[in-house]
């Protein structure tokens, strides 16, 4: 039943945009408050490329996500992108996305 409901395409665009939502936004917030309070200079960073990369990724959806939802399974993949995002051992791979998206925009 669990497996069924996570890959139904209508319901599980609803349980991934909301968990989506409490994995990019939730438990970030949390790392970086304890970040900040520990007064922890790479943790900050880590906090702050990944809100970079967060407002960055959220900027480009916003313009595109009526395309985006008509992907099979994006939401799917936004959920392991986030993840993604957060997984300590990914900070050089972090960087250079960051590095690649700003270098598109730059003035």
């Amino acid at each position: 039943v669990g497996l069924r409901l996570l890959l139904s395409p209508v319901t599980s665009n609803l349980l991934l945009r909301t968990t989506c939502c409490s994995i990019g936004l939730a438990l970030p917030v949390y790392s970086t408050f304890k970040a900040i309070e520990n007064n922890d200079p790479y943790e900050q960073q880590r906090c702050l490329l990944y809100w970079a990369a967060y407002g960055s990724f959220s900027a480009a959806e916003m313009f595109a996500e009526k395309l985006f939802s008509w992907i099979p399974l994006y939401y799917h993949m936004k959920f392991a992108f986030l993840v993604w995002l957060q997984l300590p051992t990914l900070d050089v791979s972090l960087t250079k996305l960051l590095h690649l998206f700003t270098s598109c925009y730059a003035f």
